[in-house]
């Protein structure tokens, strides 16, 4: 399709969808800054398990490159206090997408990462033509659980 993406934002709570974009990135050659938004974790302890799934999957794949912390990018500040909590930021983000862009996000992760990624936006980490994917990575049936918050 010749798609191409300068970065990949996405929540990042485990950091199995990170490891998986690092390594996919890595043996595709795509050059995009993979960027993931902390849901909740330790900092340290999901870069590490990034790099730990990462490294595991390209020995499978006998794939012949290794991750380091230093490539796993990852931005806190918008993990509304931690796995499963919810700030008023992260409503209004979800609110917001729904409203405007018709996209339904949930509270636990990309409600939380589109937080990033608008802050990111705001903060001019982008160029004016940069092409930025945004990956959705599901949980809407935690919107149900979160009802009276919407």
């Amino acid at each position: 399709m010749g798609l191409r993406f300068d970065a990949v934002v996405f929540g990042t709570g485990s950091g199995g969808t990170a490891a998986g974009l690092l390594l996919g990135a890595a043996i595709y050659g795509l050059p995009a800054r993979i960027i993931g938004i902390n849901t909740g974790e330790p900092t340290e302890k999901l870069r590490n398990e990034t790099v730990r799934i990462a490294n595991g999957c390209a020995e499978l794949l006998e794939f012949d490159r290794r991750f380091e912390a230093s490539d796993v990018v990852i931005v806190d500040g918008f993990d509304a206090g931690g796995y499963g909590e919810v700030d008023e930021r992260t409503v209004r983000t979800l609110k917001w997408f729904a409203e405007n862009e018709g996209l339904l996000l949930d509270l636990v992760y990309t409600a939380k990462a589109a937080s990033g990624l608008v802050a990111l936006l705001e903060r001019g980490e982008f160029k004016q033509n940069d092409r930025v994917l945004f990956i959705h990575t599901g949980g809407l049936p935690s919107l149900f659980s979160h009802h009276s918050l919407l």
